[in-house]
């Protein structure tokens, strides 16, 4: 028995939005209706794909893969609509389709935006959403149906995601050139964030022995550092790359630098789009080129 396409479109709206009365908005029926579509839709399925909490809703893992199996039908469609009439040639070089990608902060301007430009310019029918998270979020993001692809630093061992090691990055530690007073100090995201730690100990130092402040992203470390507030742990890539700092931050020798994989996920599918294929050939190819 095929499903009801009146309540896919319910389900797909609910999962978009994460709020009953938001999706119920969209597709511009009460909210009760709304809610009536997504349990025919459970019955039909024979299991719960949506859990109600108090910060909107979770999917279930069914109600994940259903997510998927809707997204790749309208990728597909979309895909097929755009290339339909062209000729052979044509045909083969035009893409189309959305490019919905999760990273970090430290990853996505400055890494994958040049690592996915060749299949942007250009090409007027691809659209990009690009998200930046805390590493902690982002498997829930994925399975949550919020992006399609996660570039992280975290290796995942996952039956039902693939995994594409891109490169390393090298994490070393900066100082100001203005203010020494202010060396003993690290700056880092949060209280969470043990990129720091990490580098202490591996350098054979102990991590109780300095400050921490917290500045939330990359770029607020950077200009921390920049402003004299204290030192910190970052990606060798952002300081090379960047003129703007090399008047006020340097990187401290004597030191060994802290080397970290990069990797892509994506679901395991048994198909994939144009599009989807031609992000991980970039990627792939691209970003271990802007790493150096």
């Amino acid at each position: 028995m095929s499903l009801s396409s009146i309540q896919l479109d319910a389900f797909w709206a609910l999962s978009k939005s994460g709020n009953f009365s938001k999706a119920a908005e969209s597709i511009h029926i009460t909210q009760s209706a709304l809610s009536q579509r997504i349990i025919n839709l459970e019955e039909a399925v024979g299991t719960t794909l949506v859990i109600r909490d108090s910060n909107g809703i979770i999917l279930t893992e069914t109600g994940q893969e259903l997510l998927r199996y809707i997204q790749k039908k309208q990728a597909l469609e979309e895909e097929f609509q755009t290339r339909a009439g062209m000729g052979v040639q044509e045909s083969s070089a035009k893409l189309s389709g959305r490019i919905r990608i999760a990273s970090l902060s430290s990853l996505m301007h400055s890494v994958l935006f040049p690592a996915l430009d060749e299949i942007i310019t250009g090409q007027g029918d691809v659209l990009v959403d690009a998200s930046i998270s805390e590493m902690r979020d982002l498997e829930n993001r994925l399975r949550q149906g919020q992006t399609d692809f996660v570039v992280t630093s975290a290796e995942w061992k996952k039956e039902d995601l693939k995994g594409y090691k891109l490169g390393e990055e090298e994490n070393v530690l900066v100082r100001s050139k203005l203010n020494k007073e202010r060396e003993n100090i690290f700056l880092d995201h949060d209280p969470q964030d043990s990129t720091t730690e990490d580098f202490m100990r591996l350098n054979g130092q102990k991590s109780r022995s300095f400050k921490r402040c917290y500045v939330d992203d990359i770029y607020g470390i950077l200009e921390g550092v920049s402003l004299g507030w204290g030192s910190a742990i970052v990606p060798k890539h952002l300081i090379e790359s960047n003129s703007k700092y090399q008047d006020t931050i340097k990187i401290a020798k004597g030191y060994t630098s802290l080397k970290t994989p990069i990797w892509l996920y994506q679901y395991e599918q048994p198909y994939y789009t144009r599009l989807e294929q031609m992000v991980v050939d970039c990627l792939t190819k691209n970003v271990r080129k802007v790493l150096g």
